[in-house]
């Protein structure tokens, strides 16, 4: 499912497999005023992509499990309307997203082993999610390294900028390659376990990890990194502690070995089970998308059951 450079959308009651890229996508939009909500992606190369999207994108009751990596937003110069930002992850199912038999971009092969993975992504909300049994991270906010880059890395002050405002501003040469740095994501009130590098990490490559301004609260761990991360950096309180204490080498994953991509047509996919209908789908009127995305009441969403 994928939705690109568009807004004022609602994708609800899908079941995404066997992408290379993303189940489900959303990209180069802001505001994106849109709303995924009880979707079941699995087995792609990413659960959920988003380069480039939010604002008012809210991902809600939903299910990510068997995709090489969960949840990805991600920023990135080779789209425009940079950064990926303010995007709303709530209440979703994350779990076992190591999956190495599926198809897989590149992207999908770095991030393997991630359940929420924030890629150069800012100013997001990622509260009261279950996300366990990952090989790497529960929840990371780690740097995307751009290699070959389009345009040089917005200011904060630019971050408000609407996508058909930015797209108005001349790309700047920035020489070389650039890194989009995590910064300002908000993570609350999410259970993690067995997340074999750190159930949550912070992370970058050359910038002071302590200035990227995060927090974190409320949230049901067992380990981070770097260490106490929620006496470092609480929401809505000053923090402190020792930030090079369990400091993680975020670039390492770059000289790592990963299992190749599968081609799609022939990468093994779980059966499929009978699926939900629309009623009356033969008969039923044309519905004009006039009145999307439906309003979710936020604070009426729980950290989701465990499956058994």
């Amino acid at each position: 499912m994928y939705v690109f450079d568009s807004m004022n959308g609602e994708l609800e009651h899908i079941y995404a497999a066997g992408s290379p890229d993303a189940g489900v996508y959303i990209g180069e939009c802001y505001p994106c005023n849109a709303v995924i909500d009880d979707a079941v992606s699995e087995h792609n190369g990413l659960g959920y992509s988003g380069t480039n999207s939010g604002g008012n994108l809210l991902i809600v009751n939903s299910t990510f499990r068997y995709n090489r990596a969960g949840v990805v937003p991600n920023s990135g110069s080779y789209e425009l309307c940079y950064p990926e930002r303010e995007t709303t992850i709530v209440g979703n199912l994350v779990y076992s997203n190591n999956q190495a038999d599926t198809p897989a971009i590149d992207v999908a092969l770095l991030a393997m082993g991630n359940g929420i993975l924030s890629a150069g992504g800012v100013l997001n909300d990622i509260e009261r999610n279950l996300v366990y049994d990952h090989d790497k991270t529960g929840i990371g906010l780690v740097p995307f390294l751009e290699e070959d880059p389009n345009d040089s890395v917005p200011l904060p002050e630019e971050w408000s900028l609407t996508c058909a405002e930015s797209k108005l501003v001349p790309p700047q040469d920035p020489g070389g390659g650039i890194l989009w740095d995590s910064m300002q994501n908000r993570v609350i009130g999410n259970v993690l376990e067995n997340n074999r590098v750190a159930d949550l990490l912070v992370a970058s490559a050359g910038t002071d990890v302590s200035s990227l301004g995060h927090c974190f609260t409320g949230n049901v761990y067992t380990t981070t990194a770097p260490n106490n991360l929620e006496v470092l950096a609480p929401c809505d309180a000053t923090g402190s502690g020792d930030w090079s204490d369990g400091e993680y080498n975020v670039a390492a994953w770059l000289g790592e070995t990963h299992p190749p991509s599968v081609a799609w047509q022939t990468a093994p996919l779980p059966a499929l089970e009978q699926q939900v209908s629309m009623p009356d789908a033969a008969t039923a009127p044309a519905h004009p998308a006039t009145d999307v995305p439906k309003q979710i009441d936020l604070a009426a969403i729980s950290v989701p059951a465990k499956p058994a």
